[in-house]
């Protein structure tokens, strides 16, 4: 209430009862991916209090807004944005009004869900105000008017009342953060990694009476000495084979020990007894072993003991671990910087020279000169100045540290972290006349870079591939720090897809006015209305061989860098490879969750992308799928499917079928077994638009639940038996392998009854027949009228099951032709009359929330035959949609990690001074290292790495008889065989004829004609792969060929 008597510039959005379950889930489904759906709850109730919207501050603000913070209440009493030109955040809306006036309403459309209001610095001070909030953020940076004592007096306050308090600080090149989340505090997942499992192979004592867990395969990644686990599901078998007796689940038990294949447990004698019937029996038959996650406690010093010297080194990590001897020479600079803030203290801030003689005299060991001097020097001077990038990295870290108070989950901040990317500055040092201001949003980043290199990156021309979460930060980013707003300057974009709802709360351009856009152009739009000097260029372009005309040899020569924002591996690859062709460096982002990770690939220095890329996704094995089960996003993927094959593919089939006849069973190409199957799919659905008739709908949503439940289960097992075994004499069922047991019919219950009824009526959609809801409440006069019969000869198929055990018989029957056309003489020849057929595929044209209800339905079925947890919406829909996990706040520390390596690209800057990079904010982990050089390869006196190539220029073009003279003449070297595209131009194998008739063609009549290459009239050159041979017959890899194309 005090807080509404006095704040100001309130924005009162809507607010978070008003959304509804499926907004939320659509517009927060990538954070509930990576925080879980209790952590988004928690967090629409939350509210913040921000100190300081300079330096980081306005980043903060970002990623709390986007994270959906109920009320985010901002203080920056400074007027018309002073010192906030450069920010995409603050705009002046009219003389006199505040930092914080101006940034509101730009916040306030990040999130119509969080309200966004301004308060005076003196109400922070007071304690009924304080204690409204759940988290207090103190941002401090140059130019502003906060002191740190402040901010120590304010952490006290919430200390006292359980209030969490942070601070962060940016100052040049500089930058700190602090974390105080009480005295005694608690919170879960301390790594934010799944609690780890495995299946049990077996269960043996040890000597010293321990158990060990066998496992079935080599998964010891997550276990660790000390970890709590729950073992459960323990079977095992009588001496006769026949019994199994189940023991739920032990619990409590402690790791001692982690070997390849086995876990080591610590037992009490109570565990000892219930476990000794498994261990001695020798008959074991499965389990499984689960890591237990428990509450863990932490304890944080107040700031004003925290600002010690001795507790800032034990209480400091960094960014960079190479730079950790550093943190109290940074420390104390960031204490020299903010003096410059304090007036009261301003004349403490003396003479160049009288610092760096303090400095030497605080830390004997640093040298006079060189580059820890250097480092005083840019306190000094570059101390006055922001760079954007540095402020990306602060505010997304900080902002994480926040939503981990509000969420009590993660591992906090323990309890300073410090950074510096002392690597971005000119070679040279920066005289302080370089740095003056000049009236321009550029003034503070030069004070810290100068104009020289300031002019530089306005001049770059740079292409962003991706315009989604990552895309729009370094789009943001690049703007900022004025890439592309002077002459021959450009940022260029492409990304072909659309705006969606789930976007909008990690990639803050957009607004719902943008859902269905094409983002690219929307992101355009968005950073040309903040900064109008930018000169964006988007495109709607996929990257891949798909968007060659576009991304031509022309438009990657114009290019003076690459930034990936991609999501997916294959078009990090393509990237890859063309920037390896045009000997273009880029640097890769990308985070899942949490993690994140930038790699610098500086051409002609490093290794490309692909020999240090991300692993393709594993992909589940179709037996899994089919039979074996043994997880939530097995039995999830399982229904997906099915509802493509149910209303997807046996409507298209069914379509085909009404166009072409039975031709189009016959003359298909699939086997006699399939074929026999879909013409009882046909003769089925057939019957159902003939009738059109919703009860027929509603039998086959009951026929389909018998199949899929009852008679395919039964039929695994009369496969399968209770005890088989396989050739090597153990269990069939056990471990990932879990027996399955059939449902029973029951429509009176809600699980059964509601697959029924999403099934009848996404098949009625599909089929264009009217739902009849009326009819619904009499399934089982209905169920009453299917004939069982129909049953006995289940559609289960049992092939692809080899080396486990003697199958017995092949797993599909051969079928004659003549069965088949006698089948197909019984479906009608006639063309149904029926309502408009539509094929539903999941995730496509419909209410989506039907899709996820059905493949809810159907995977919690399968689940419950094969005892397999059930699983809630927001895990269904994960899974279904493939989600990946994404945060703001993580998106924000990356891409500001990968513009400051593009910085030090656009310098030409060597190897050392640049850095791969890799975190985990959970834990919070970072670490980075110099980027590995290119593998080297030698023939004779030429050296080659992958960056290598050989280029072939002239005044006209080449035949293959002088390609070839040219390539013995230059490296001794016999060509075998060239490649240009997918096609093999010349091979010395091919008939002479052949041969004879191509060394007399051009290099570039044989890649139109031969190679089937389309030349487009900006490209400059032809791409040849040659293999090649010395005098003694050994293969020689050599780079490829560029060929530059003869002028016309």
């Amino acid at each position: 209430f005090c807080h509404m008597l006095t704040s100001k510039s309130i924005h009162h959005n809507l607010s978070h009862e008003s959304m509804d379950e499926s907004t939320r889930a659509e517009r927060y489904s990538r954070q509930i991916a990576a925080m879980g759906s209790d952590s988004v709850a928690l967090l629409a109730e939350a509210s913040v209090l921000l100190i300081g919207l300079g330096g980081a501050g306005a980043e903060i603000a970002k990623t709390l807004c986007l994270s959906g913070v109920h009320r985010l209440t901002v203080v920056d009493e400074r007027e018309n944005c002073l010192g906030m030109e450069h920010d995409f955040f603050c705009r002046t809306t009219k003389e006199g009004a505040t930092v914080a006036q101006c940034a509101i309403p730009c916040l306030s459309q990040l999130n119509p869900w969080s309200a966004i209001s301004e308060a005076k610095m003196k109400e922070a001070f007071e304690v009924h105000f304080i204690c409204t909030f759940n988290a207090v953020v103190f941002s401090i940076f140059p130019g502003q008017q906060f002191l740190f004592g402040e901010a120590q007096r304010l952490d006290i306050i919430c200390r006292e009342h359980g209030v969490k308090f942070f601070l962060v600080e940016v100052a040049g090149i500089f930058g700190r953060c602090f974390a105080d989340c009480g005295q005694n505090f608690s919170f879960s997942d301390g790594n934010g990694e799944k609690p780890a499992a495995a299946f049990l192979a077996g269960l043996s004592r040890t000597e010293e009476g321990n158990v060990l867990l066998h496992l079935s395969e080599e998964k010891k990644g997550g276990f660790q000495v000390g970890d709590e686990v729950i073992v459960k599901e323990l079977t095992w078998r009588h001496a006769d084979g026949h019994m199994e007796h189940p023991i739920c689940a032990v619990g409590g038990l402690e790791v001692s020990a982690v070997m390849a294949h086995s876990l080591e447990l610590l037992l009490s004698d109570e565990q000892k007894d219930l476990l000794s019937s498994v261990t001695e029996d020798k008959l074991f038959t499965g389990g499984i072993v689960k890591q237990v996650k428990n509450m863990e406690t932490g304890s944080h010093l107040p700031l004003s003991e925290g600002c010690a010297d001795r507790i800032r080194v034990q209480k400091s990590s960094s960014l960079d671990s190479t730079k950790l001897p550093d943190v109290p020479l940074i420390h104390y600079l960031l204490d020299l910087c903010a003096q410059r803030n304090d007036k009261s203290r301003h004349e403490d801030f003396v003479s160049l020279k009288a610092i760096q003689h303090i400095v030497l005299t605080k830390f004997p060991t640093l040298q006079s000169s060189g580059e820890h001097m250097r480092l005083v020097l840019e306190a000094y001077y570059g101390g006055a100045g922001i760079l954007p990038p540095l402020t990306s990295v602060m505010g997304g870290l900080v902002g994480q540290e926040v939503l981990k108070g509000i969420c009590r989950k993660y591992r906090p901040l323990d309890q300073w972290l410090v950074f510096d990317c002392r690597e971005v500055l000119p070679e040279l040092h920066v005289e302080p006349f370089n740095r003056l201001p000049r009236g321009t949003r550029f003034d503070s980043q030069a004070a810290v870079l100068g104009w020289g290199l300031t002019t530089l990156l306005r001049s770059r021309k740079l292409f962003v591939a991706g315009a989604g979460a990552i895309g729009c930060e370094l789009l943001k980013l690049y703007a900022q720090i004025g890439v592309g707003t002077i002459e021959n300057g450009a940022l260029l974009v492409t990304d072909y897809d659309v705006v969606e709802m789930h976007n909008l709360s990690s990639q803050f351009l957009f607004t719902e006015g943008d859902i269905g856009k094409k983002k690219s152009r929307a992101a355009a739009h968005a950073l040309v209305r903040r900064f109008e000097d930018v000169n964006v260029m988007p495109y709607e372009e996929k990257i891949g061989l798909s968007s060659e005309e576009a991304f031509n040899d022309e438009f990657f020569d114009s290019l003076n860098g690459i930034s990936n924002g991609l999501d997916n591996v294959e078009a990090r690859l393509h990237v890859d490879q063309k920037c390896i062709y045009y000997r273009k460096s880029f640097v890769d982002a990308g985070t899942y969750g949490m993690k994140g990770h930038v790699q610098a690939v500086v051409a002609d220095l490093s290794e490309n992308y692909a020999n240090l890329s991300d692993a393709q996704e594993p992909s589940i094995p179709l037996c899994t799928l089919k039979y074996f089960p043994h997880s939530h996003e097995h039995t999830i993927q399982w229904a997906k499917n099915a509802f493509d094959n149910f209303f997807g593919v046996e409507v298209d089939e069914l379509s085909a079928y009404i166009e072409k006849g039975r031709a189009f069973v016959v003359e298909g190409s699939r086997t006699g077994a399939s074929k026999l199957s879909l013409i009882k799919t046909l003769r089925v659905n057939l019957s159902i638009i003939a009738s059109a008739s919703y009860s027929d709908c509603l039998r086959w949503g009951i026929v389909t639940f018998l199949r899929l439940f009852q008679a395919n289960i039964a039929a695994l097992l009369r496969r399968f038996p209770r005890n088989m075994v396989t050739s090597s004499g153990a269990p069939f069922w056990g471990g990932p392998k879990r027996r399955p047991s059939p449902l029973l019919l029951d429509l009176d219950n809600s699980e059964q009854r509601r697959f029924v009824i999403l099934a009848a009526r996404l098949r009625a959609r599909s089929l264009g027949i009217h739902v009849n809801h009326s009819i619904e409440n009499d399934l089982s006069s209905l169920a009453g009228s299917i004939d069982m019969e129909l049953l006995n000869d289940s559609d289960v198929e049992l092939g692809g099951i080899q080396g486990e055990v003697d199958i017995g018989r092949g797993s599909q029957a051969e079928v004659s032709e003549e069965t088949i056309i006698e089948e197909c003489r019984t479906l009608p020849d006639t063309r149904p009359v029926c309502g408009q057929l539509l094929p539903i595929f999941f995730g496509g044209e419909g209410k989506k929330e039907v899709h996820i209800d059905f493949v809810m339905a159907a995977a919690n079925l399968r689940g419950k035959c094969y005892e397999i947890e059930a699983s809630d919406r927001y895990t269904v829909q994960s899974v279904a949609e493939k989600i990946t996990p994404a945060l703001v706040t993580s998106t924000s520390v990356v891409s500001g990690l990968a513009v400051l390596e593009m910085i030090k690209v656009l310098q030409e800057k060597k190897l050392e001074f640049h850095r791969n990079s890799y975190f985990n904010l959970a834990l919070p982990f970072f670490t980075s290292s110099m980027p590995s050089p290119p593998v080297s390869r030698y023939h004779g006196d030429h050296k080659w790495t992958v960056w290598s190539n050989i280029q072939i220029n002239g005044d006209k073009d080449l035949t293959l008889r002088e390609f070839l003279d040219a390539f013995k003449s230059k490296f001794g070297l016999s060509v075998s065989m060239i490649s240009c595209g997918v096609s093999m131009v010349y091979s010395l194998f091919a008939p002479k004829r052949r041969i004879s008739e191509r060394l007399r063609m051009t290099m570039t009549r044989i890649a139109v004609e031969v190679g089937k290459v389309k030349l487009s009239p900006c490209q400059r050159y032809l791409v040849f792969e040659v293999f090649a041979e010395d005098e003694t017959g050994n293969s020689v890899e050599t780079p490829h060929v560029l060929y530059t194309l003869a002028k016309p």
